[in-house]
This record gives C-alpha cells, structure tokens and sequence, in this order.
C-alpha cells in the first residue's frame, strides 16, 4: 500500500500544500511522539503569545507524520530520521492559527467529497470503506474521525494558499524573459583569475585567526556525526554477478542467525569477515574507507545503541553496522578550529587579490577596446598579457559550465553580456574572478517558445506562486515569535526526571 502511495500523486490531490510548498526535503532530526502521561505544569511551547499543550503538539505531529507518510510513501520509513517532524508541527500549528483566524473553514461534504474522490481508497472507480479502514489502521494508524480532521486542516491550508496566491500574475514579458533565460544559449571567452593560485601569497597572524573566531564561532559549528564498526565482504575486483550474489547471499545468511547479537567483533570473527570502523563522519560528509554511499548514511544515522543493521550494500561490499559512538552537534574550541580558520581568513584575502588583480587587467582591456574597438580581439590581447584565455561551449542558463561549475553570479553576468552595450563581464566569487566577453548567442525558437508558451506559463505561474506563498509564511512563522521547549522537554525525560513526559521515536 505504501508503495501505491508513492507511485501515486496522492499528495498533490487533497493534501498538496504542505507536500509540495511546507514541507522541506531531508532535514536531519530526532523526532518522537509524545507519550500519553502529560501534566499541566507542562507545556509544548508558544506561539504567537499563546501557549499550546503538549497534546496540541502531539496531535500536530501525528497529523506531520501522516503527511510525511504521503509524501515520501515507503519510502519514509528509510528516511523518517532525516525528516524534522517536530518542526514541520510547529509549522502546522501556526498555519492552523492564521487559519482560524481568517475565518477559513471546510464543511463535512467537502471534507466527505476530497477523501472519496482519492483513488487509494476506490475500487473500481468507486469509493470503498474497508480499504479506507484498512490505509487508517495499517498506514496511518489513526482513527477515521481524526484522519478527517487533519484533511479538513489541510484542505484549509489550500483555501488560505489561493488566499494568498489567487491575485498573482504573470506578465507576457516575464514570461519572454523567463523562457530564454531558460532557452537561449551562449558561448564566451574568458581569463579567470583564480582564488587558489594567491593563497600562497596571503599570511595570516595568530592575533587575526583569534579575533575572527571569538566574532563567528558558531559559522563552525560541527554538526552531528558517528563513528560505525562495520562487518562484511568486499566485493571481489573482478566480479561477475554470480560472485556478487554469492557475497550478498553469505552476508544474508550470517544475518539471519545473528539476530539479538550485539556483538559484531565477535560475529565478524566467527563468520571470518572484515571488521572496521569508519571513523566520524557527518550526514553531509564522505564516509571514510565507503565514499558516498547515501544507504549506508541513511542506515548508520537510523542506528540505535547496540543494534546491528540488516545488510547494506555498497559500491564496494556488503556490511553489517553498528553504531559506536555519536557526537552531537557543537562549536568547537579555538585549537580545534583553528586551521578551519584560518583557511577561511585565507581564502577572503587570496579573493581580495584575485579580485583586484583582475579589475587591473580589466581597466587595460578596456582602454585597448577604446583605442580601436573594430579590431580588438579578446583572445590575442589576452595571450599578449600572459593570461590564458578559455572558451566555454554553448550552454543555458543553469547549466554546469567546465572549470566553473554552476555559480548563478558567474551566470548572470554571462548572460548580461546579451545587452550590445556591454563589452565586457566582469564577476568576483569564491572560486575566483572572471573577464568574459560574449562570442556568440543562440536565440530561442520563436515556433517552438509559442507551442510551448501555455505549458511554461503555468509552470511559471505556479513557481511564482510557491515564492510568494513562501515568503508569506516566513513572515508568519516570525511574527509567531515561536518558543519551542520540547527539547528541554526531551532532554529532561532522558535524565529520568520525575513528572516529565517520555518521548518515544517513532
């Protein structure tokens, strides 16, 4: 059933609002359900000056969970680590407040119509109660009467969407500009003046590491990370499918009969595998000794103390892990931050001389352009100076560029040069700062931009209204002025203080 959910756009068809515009991909959380004890003496936290209850707040998480659960379909139970759930009810909640106070309401036939008209829970083109029983206790596990409140919540967070989007247009130049930033192509010439190549040139005092880390000690911030011990075979170098199977099949086998085991040294001893451990590493990071294998993050991160995965494969091998150790996320001592200083230091004053060794360059190409602009050549004045001078290939705005990547400074200052008047571009980033001058421009395709005109606008239109309604929902969450304690909460419940709600992972 969860993988019907996935497939199907359920989401987008009663509950599209907080899937597609409200909830944010992937953010790293440890979430739980609060349990049934709660007392009054307790709270979740405030919104707007109001206090909510901690069963406010657990209703509102149940309610994200189930949402999640539509979004990510079988998918959530993989993921459901790396989902902030409590933040995603705390947003929940302050729509629910702007809601209400907008007098927005949905009537039980609306209510009613939207569930019945969702195909998960149909046969044959027509609504059936035992397989809509059947998703509220083994999908949702929740009670019909709530499942239908949370749809009237959601279905009211549309009407205040079209509330705030409904007046939103589009322009017929908008969209024109639009399509050929998407369309068009260019191709420049251009000498970089890289960042890395006047490091070397930069010293940097103790006095001035010290004094910029005591002014942004929290830009370096450790996030959280784990060190695993894994178990398993490597996967042979020359391998044939069969070899692979045969790995896979010995690592499956040895989990089956490991089960309760908490020891793997010993499991790895006993079945003659490899034994290793990673070393820290953040969600973000590479894993030591793995690379990147987004499975084995995923699995390492969802680890609880003493329990042994099921058998992950990688590019590499087939492992078992275990978690052994895990560090919250902190701002690290002056020693300890100290080189990550430094380089930082380092890198803004090499960009200071890059920057600064270009714009020379760039007032001399400018006064040669001047003298005799019907013959100047961009590429032999360049070569004239010592400077190497590149070419890009055709490309669009968005598009990875070779030696410069995707920088939209780079890129919006490429596509600038479109303007005649506009002889040369010139643009600073972190990597380093670029001459460029446009060779040649490939307009859009006026037959296929009016075939393709309607389908665009709506797109278009659509993503201009996610903005919009995005940045009004910043401004609510900052009016709310929200004051969260449940991780004071949690962490009270973990030291085993009395009178305190548990709260459970999911």
């Amino acid at each position: 059933m969860l993988k019907a959910l996935r497939k199907k756009d359920f989401a987008k068809k009663v509950f599209y609002v907080l899937a597609a515009i409200i909830i944010p991909a992937f953010v790293l959380w440890g979430s739980g359900n609060l349990l049934r004890n709660k007392l009054t003496s307790n709270f979740a936290g405030k919104i707007f000056n109001k206090t909510i209850s901690l069963e406010q707040f657990q209703e509102s998480l149940a309610a994200s969970r189930n949402q999640a659960i539509l979004k990510f379909g079988e998918n959530f139970f993989k993921l459901q680590k790396f989902i902030n759930l409590e933040r995603e009810a705390w947003d929940r909640l302050i729509l629910l407040y702007e809601v209400k106070k907008r007098k927005i309401s949905i009537s039980d036939n609306e209510v009613i119509e939207a569930i019945k008209k969702i195909p998960y829970f149909q046969s044959n083109g027509q609504f059936e109660p035992r397989i809509y029983q059947y998703f509220l206790d083994s999908v949702f596990h929740t009670p019909a009467r709530v499942f239908e409140e949370q749809a009237r919540e959601s279905l009211m967070f549309g009407k205040l969407y079209n509330e705030i989007t409904d007046k939103i247009t589009l322009s017929e130049g908008e969209l024109l500009e639009s399509y050929k930033k998407e369309n068009e192509k260019i191709k420049i010439g251009y000498v970089g003046f890289l960042t890395k190549d006047f490091e070397n040139k930069v010293t940097v005092e103790e006095k001035e590491i010290k004094d910029y880390f005591d002014a942004h000690s929290s830009d370096f911030t450790k996030p959280p990370s784990i060190n695993i011990q894994y178990a398993g075979l490597s996967f042979p170098e020359q391998q044939t499918e069969e070899d692979k199977r045969n790995v896979v099949d010995k690592i499956t086998g040895i989990y089956s009969k490991v089960a309760g085991e908490q020891d793997l040294q010993k499991i790895a001893k006993q079945n003659s595998l490899d034994f290793k451990e990673t070393g820290f590493f953040s969600l973000e990071g590479t894993v030591p000794g793995i690379g990147i294998e987004l499975d084995f993050v995923q699995t390492a991160f969802s680890l609880v103390a003493n329990q042994i995965s099921k058998p992950v494969a990688t590019a590499k091998g087939i492992y078992l892990l275990k978690l052994k150790e895990k560090k919250d996320s902190y701002i690290p001592t002056f020693e300890e931050a100290k080189a990550s200083v430094e380089k930082v230091i380092k890198t803004k004053k090499a960009m200071e001389l890059a920057s600064g060794k270009a714009k020379e360059y760039l007032a001399k190409l400018e006064d040669i352009h001047k003298t005799n602009p019907n013959n100047f050549n961009f590429q032999k004045t360049l070569e004239s100076e010592a400077l190497a001078y590149k070419e890009s290939p055709l490309f669009n705005y968005g598009q990875y560029i070779p030696d410069i990547g995707v920088s939209k400074e780079f890129l919006d200052e490429a596509f600038g040069l479109r303007d005649k008047n506009k002889v040369f571009g010139f643009v600073s980033t972190e990597q380093g700062s670029y001459i460029m001058r446009l060779l040649e421009a490939v307009p859009i395709d006026e037959k296929k931009f009016t075939e393709e005109k309607e389908a665009f606008k709506e797109k278009l239109l659509q993503q201009k209204k996610e903005i919009a309604f995005n940045n009004f929902f910043l401004e609510l969450k900052g009016k709310a002025r929200l004051i969260d304690n449940i991780p004071k909460i949690k962490a009270q419940a973990a030291k085993g203080s009395p009178n305190i709600p548990q709260i459970d992972e999911f």
